[in-house]
């Protein structure tokens, strides 16, 4: 591994952080928040990986990194399938709906998360790999959203008047997952460029381009 690899880097999740730092009114994750605890599954994954990848930096000699993704959108990223992430998925069921139409929304609407752009993402890795730091980084904006603005500022791009119904009997997650970009800004430097109104209007038209594509994968119905 010593002599195939001057660096290594891993993209860990915010799924890493104890699920009770993320309830209603909860303050931005800090980096030092992780112990013993994580989010069931997914989140023991990533937690398991990193100190996996310390170790391996450790006793190999492996010029390592790592950082803790909030939640990233742009264009590119999975807009249907049911892997995609809320703001992608708004999107989509926003393009294809018809003016006055109700789009359904897991969740009671509350739920805050920190949407951070794929080109700001990409900023902070390359910065984060030249740099010495070999902790966990989160990556994120440092600003929370909750997820009904999200969808009344989707509509308003797409200048559609959409009644919203909300189902707090689905899947919602966690309460509240912002990021503290404490320790980012100053390991890297860097400050996220795009607002979240900038990056949403690509996100919008980007998706409508695929709906109206004829190579596009075939959508559900949302």
């Amino acid at each position: 591994v010593r002599d195939n690899a001057a660096r290594f880097y891993y993209a860990s999740s915010a799924c890493a952080y104890p699920l009770r730092l993320q309830h209603d009114g909860a303050r931005p994750l800090k980096e030092s928040d992780v112990d013993g605890d994580a989010e069931p599954g997914y989140g023991w994954e990533k937690r398991y990986m990193e100190e996996m990848v310390r170790y391996y930096g450790q006793d190999y000699g492996l010029n390592v990194h790592m950082t803790r993704f909030m939640n990233v959108y742009g264009p590119e990223a999975t807009y249907d399938g049911g892997r995609e992430k809320a703001l992608m998925a708004l999107c989509r069921k926003i393009a294809l709906a018809k003016d006055g139409d109700e789009v359904e929304i897991w969740g009671d609407g509350n739920q805050v998360r920190d949407f951070v752009h794929v080109s700001d993402v990409v900023e902070v890795i390359v910065k984060l790999m030249a740099s010495d730091y070999h902790e966990p980084v989160n990556v994120g904006t440092g600003y929370g959203i909750t997820i009904k603005r999200l969808a009344q500022l989707i509509a308003a791009i797409a200048d559609k008047d959409i009644r919203f119904r909300f189902d707090p009997t689905k899947p919602q997650g966690v309460r509240c997952r912002v990021a503290d970009i404490s320790l980012m800004q100053q390991v890297t430097g860097y400050t996220p460029k795009v607002t979240l109104a900038e990056g949403l209007v690509e996100a919008y038209k980007w998706t409508c381009s695929r709906i109206s594509s004829p190579s596009s994968p075939a959508l559900k119905t949302p």
